[in-house]
């Protein structure tokens, strides 16, 4: 009876291989305080990690990662955590102000046309 009850739940674990986990996880931190990692893991999705000092929060952002996950809002964020403001600044600089008018430069509205005159 106990192995047939074992070959049931390996093949309904077999059957559910969109089967979210989250897991919360006590461990020690970089200045030695203790922390809650929360990992999430989906076969298809790379797995989610991260950090909190309190496990409520950890379990609050595991619930939010695995409801996004599941109604397909879930857009990974890992790439775009690293990019640095100075960075985005400079792309910013060098592709959106060019397609800028001039500071010196207005627009008049008159009777639906535009006219640019400079100040």
């Amino acid at each position: 009876m106990l192995v047939y009850a074992a070959q049931q739940c390996s093949e309904n674990a077999a059957q559910q291989t969109d089967f979210i986990m989250a897991s919360i996880i006590q461990r020690k931190g970089p200045k030695g305080k203790l922390v809650w990692q929360a990992q999430i893991r989906k076969s298809g999705f790379p797995p989610q990690i991260k950090t909190f000092k309190r496990k409520g929060d950890a379990e609050k952002w595991a619930r939010k990662i695995e409801r996004e996950i599941e109604s397909g809002h879930w857009k990974d964020t890992h790439e775009a955590s690293k990019i640095i403001f100075a960075d985005a600044l400079g792309r910013y600089i060098k592709t959106v102000t060019p397609q800028k008018r001039p500071k010196n430069s207005k627009n008049i509205y008159k009777e639906g046309n535009i006219e640019q005159q400079n100040a």
